[in-house]
């Protein structure tokens, strides 16, 4: 049925460039471009199509589709759908969370250096890294050489005397006028050309700046410009020889059995922000050119790309990629193929070592999967599993916390903490009644059900998750320590098998121990999260007149509890939002408090 249903839809396109959508009933399924829309979705009515595509025409119950006018805005429509819907027969970006960014904050007179992760929406942003640790060795080396301040507004206006990062030589203390506006605004702008890699021309200007101070005799100053310039220099010499300078990312592929591996390595002034990589699986029938176009349009829909792009084979449509580029960043972008390469070389070997990194560890959780299947009489093996577990003492800042684990190892996206609110006449720490609520909590999510669900505990345990999951198909796993608590002797509980144990040494049971602690781990660290809250609640909740979003406002304000105290009443008044009024009460409030 659903190829006739194409055909029609086939039938009824026009000969030019357009972008289609395949639904299955409500839910996009796959998203495509073509240079002709009607010969492009009459290829899908086929009969010599490969197993996946097949599968998924099968699936299609509608089609729509939306022309344009040049190819370049198809691809610019493709990815920005691929990007909304997440089909799940396209190649996707599944781990594409935003990457860190040094951010300058110039809506201040004295500028604020910052570590930013989030939507782009200002130019003052350098990066992209490709990892925190990346991001913090540079953060670390601007403070050295150029030491603007980090600190927050607040804190910068409640400042009396120098604060550590002074003490350390890593703020030029602006805070306390140690340095004049001219002569930090210079640092800044010194910061900026260093970021953008210009590193000869920021020499150029240390050389000259540091003549004039000497010029003058203001040797200490010229002494300053002279450590300044000297680091500038290491970290020049310390710079990838392959590629010296500007800004440039350099991409490598490999493909196995249609498990595809793209590495991307990010280059800014001649220095390796990192590099990160992205994992395919289902293209048997897809070609390199073919992920590699794919590949740009979806990553530089979401991040600014450089002025050069390094690849090792051409991705399709390449030349209407760099019209959409230019479309959408009002800059050319080069893609250039270099193929031998030293850099290109490397991000290719380094692909290929990641992909056979990946297919063995996959390999290695699906024969745990398979061990489980057995283990406990399955008629197939799980393709997911999640472990529960509560933590609490005495009740208290009570949580369950949950961990799942597929082919993949542990899926970081789908792990979950679960918070029970108290019950009148329930016993507080019930650790049956907090699996309960969190399987309620479970089956009102999103995300795909497991097939397998173990928790920590016994017999108890199992009948409470079986009182919420009875409806459905998910097999149930109790596991408990033995009698002294030690690893090693767990007993597993099921509802159609005895209690039994597995030899501490197998690989099953040290698998199982595995998920069991990271599932624990999640519990605990969320039960001390909640616990360090309430312990360490803010001394604003001693002032009861005060809400939630004024307190918030009265510690932007004054950096600290400390300083609240000490203020007067003009300062109060000056907070956003906090009248005269109120003012007066709040510091009324606080001479009850110092009092006490």
């Amino acid at each position: 049925m659903s190829k006739e249903l194409i055909k029609e839809v086939a039938n009824q396109a026009p000969n030019t460039f357009g972008v289609y959508m395949m639904f299955q009933k409500e839910n996009v399924i796959y998203v495509g471009k073509a240079k002709n829309l009607h010969k492009r979705l009459l290829q899908y009515t086929a009969d010599n199509l490969p197993y996946r595509t097949k599968h998924m025409v099968s699936c299609v119950s509608l089609v729509r589709y939306t022309t344009v006018m040049q190819e370049f805005e198809a691809l610019i429509l493709e990815a920005n759908l691929i990007k909304k819907h997440q089909p799940r027969y396209n190649i996707l970006l599944k781990d594409d969370k935003s990457f860190p960014y040094i951010k300058i904050s110039k809506n201040h007179e004295f500028p604020q250096l910052t570590k930013y992760r989030g939507k782009i929406i200002t130019s003052d942003l350098y990066g992209p890294f490709a990892d925190i640790a990346s991001l913090k060795k540079v953060f670390s080396l601007l403070q050295k050489i150029f030491k603007i301040r980090t600190c927050s507004d607040s804190y910068f206006l409640n400042r009396k005397r120098p604060c550590i990062q002074f003490e350390i030589k890593r703020c030029s203390a602006p805070c306390t006028n140690y340095i004049t506006k001219e002569e930090y605004k210079e640092s800044v702008r010194q910061m900026e050309i260093f970021l953008k890699g210009k590193n000869t021309h920021l020499q150029n200007i240390l050389n000259k700046q540091m003549s004039i101070y000497s010029q003058n005799l203001e040797y200490e100053k010229a002494a300053m410009v002279r450590d300044k310039l000297l680091a500038v220099k290491e970290v020049q010499n310390q710079s990838s020889s392959a590629y010296e300078k500007g800004n440039c990312d350099v991409i490598g592929i490999s493909i196995i059995n249609g498990t595809c591996c793209v590495e991307i390595f990010f280059y800014r002034g001649g220095q390796s922000y990192g590099s990160k990589k992205y994992f395919f699986q289902n293209l048997e029938n897809v070609s390199e050119n073919q992920i590699l176009q794919n590949f740009l349009t979806l990553f530089y829909s979401t991040h600014i790309p450089p002025e050069k792009i390094m690849l090792p084979n051409t991705p399709v449509s390449k030349h209407d990629i760099e019209i959409a580029f230019f479309t959408l960043f009002k800059k050319q972008i080069k893609l250039q193929i270099t193929p031998d390469n030293l850099l290109v070389k490397n991000a290719n070997n380094n692909a290929a070592l990641s992909l056979e990194s990946k297919l063995n560890f996959t390999k290695y959780h699906n024969q745990f999967l398979q061990d489980i299947k057995n283990l406990f009489g399955l008629h197939f093996a799980p393709s997911k599993i999640e472990l529960y577990d509560n933590s609490h003492i005495m009740g208290e800042h009570a949580v369950s916390a949950m961990v799942a684990t597929t082919q993949e190892g542990i899926v970081k996206a789908d792990c979950r903490i679960f918070v029970a609110q108290p019950i009148p006449n329930k016993a507080k720490g019930d650790d049956y009644h907090l699996l309960k609520v969190a399987l309620l909590k479970r089956l009102e999510s999103k995300i795909p059900l497991p097939n397998v669900i173990i928790v920590d505990g016994g017999l108890g345990h199992l009948n409470a998750a079986k009182e919420i999951l009875k409806e459905t198909d998910i097999f149930l796993v109790a596991m408990s320590k033995g009698k002294n608590r030690n690893s090693g002797q767990e007993k597993f509980h099921t509802l159609n098998q005895r209690p039994f144990t597995l030899p501490k040494d197998s690989s099953t049971m040290l698998y199982l121990q595995k998920l069991r602690d990271a599932v624990h781990n999640l519990a605990i660290n969320a039960y001390r999260k909640r616990h360090n809250k309430a312990l360490f609640a803010s001394e604003l909740d001693e002032i009861k007149i005060l809400g939630k979003n004024r307190k918030r406002s009265l510690l932007l304000h004054f950096g600290s509890f400390e300083n609240l105290l000490n203020a007067d009443l003009k300062s109060i008044t000056q907070v956003p939002g906090i009248g005269a009024t109120l003012a007066q009460r709040i510091l009324s409030s606080i001479k009850k408090l110092k009092k006490t």
